[in-house]
C-alpha cells in the first residue's frame, strides 16, 4: 500500500493567499537547492518566504507537506521535458539490439529516480511510491505526444526479437521483464539508493531481464 504524504491544511482561494502559498513552495525549492536537505525547517521556509511561521502554518501542517506540493508542481512541468529527452535514447536503441535497448531502459529509469532523490532525498525514498512519477511520465507520454508508454510497446519490441526468446508468451514476457525493472529499482531507491548510480548493479538489472528473456546464454 503507497504510503501518503501529509497534505495541505487548506488550500488558497483568493489571489494573496495563492501567492503566499506559492512563496512558501518556491522557498522551500530554494533552500533544498541552496542549503541542502539537512536545512529545511518550517522556520528557515518561512524566513526564506518572508512570511510568518504562523501564516505558515495555516496552510501546511509541517515540511514534507510542502514538499508534496513542491513535488506535484516539479513533475507536472517535468513530464514534458522528460518525455523528449528519453524518447530519443531509448529509440535510438530499438534497432540494435534487444540488450541494448533493455540496458538504456533501466538506465533511464534510474535516472528519472535519481533526478528527484538528489533533489528532495529521503523524502522522495519515503513517498516516490504514491508520485509515481514513473507513471506520469508515462501518461504525459500517451495523452499529449500520442505516444505509446515503455509498459505498452514492451510487447511491441520482445515481437521484433521474437527468435531470441525463449518465453512463448510474449505478453507475460514484458509485463515480468517491466516489473524486474522497475521492482529493483525501486527497492534500492529505497534501501540501497547509492546502487541507483552503481553501474554494476544496473548491469545485474540487464543480466536479469535477458536470462529471464534469453536464458543464461542470452547475449
Amino acid at each position: 500500500m503507497k504510503k501518503l504524504p501529509p497534505e495541505p491544511r487548506r488550500r488558497p482561494s483568493q489571489s494573496r493567499s495563492k501567492v503566499l502559498v506559492d512563496a512558501i513552495i518556491q522557498a522551500c525549492k530554494q533552500v533544498l537547492a541552496d542549503e541542502g536537505e539537512e536545512r529545511l525547517t518550517t522556520n528557515r521556509i518561512a524566513e526564506v518566504a518572508g512570511v510568518t511561521i504562523g501564516s505558515l502554518y495555516q496552510y501546511f501542517p509541517n515540511k514534507e507537506a510542502i514538499l508534496a506540493n513542491l513535488l506535484s508542481e516539479e513533475f507536472a512541468a517535468a513530464s514534458d521535458q522528460v518525455c523528449r529527452e528519453v524518447t530519443p535514447r531509448v529509440a535510438a536503441q530499438i534497432g540494435i539490439s534487444l540488450r541494448a535497448t533493455i540496458h538504456e531502459l533501466i538506465h533511464v529509469t534510474a535516472e528519472l529516480h535519481l533526478r528527484y532523490l538528489r533533489l528532495h532525498g529521503s523524502f522522495y525514498r519515503e513517498y516516490h511510491d504514491f508520485f509515481d512519477f514513473h507513471g506520469k511520465v508515462n501518461k504525459h507520454m500517451t495523452e499529449v505526444f500520442h505516444q505509446p508508454s515503455w509498459q505498452d510497446w514492451l510487447p511491441d519490441l520482445l515481437k521484433k526479437y521474437k527468435s531470441e526468446i525463449i518465453v512463448s508468451d510474449l505478453d507475460q514476457a514484458a509485463f515480468i521483464s517491466a516489473n524486474i525493472i522497475e521492482g529493483l529499482i525501486s527497492t534500492a531507491l529505497k534501501d540501497r539508493p547509492e546502487w541507483l548510480e552503481n553501474e554494476v548493479y544496473l548491469d545485474n538489472i540487464e543480466t536479469a531481464v535477458m536470462n529471464f528473456l534469453q536464458g543464461c546464454s542470452g547475449e
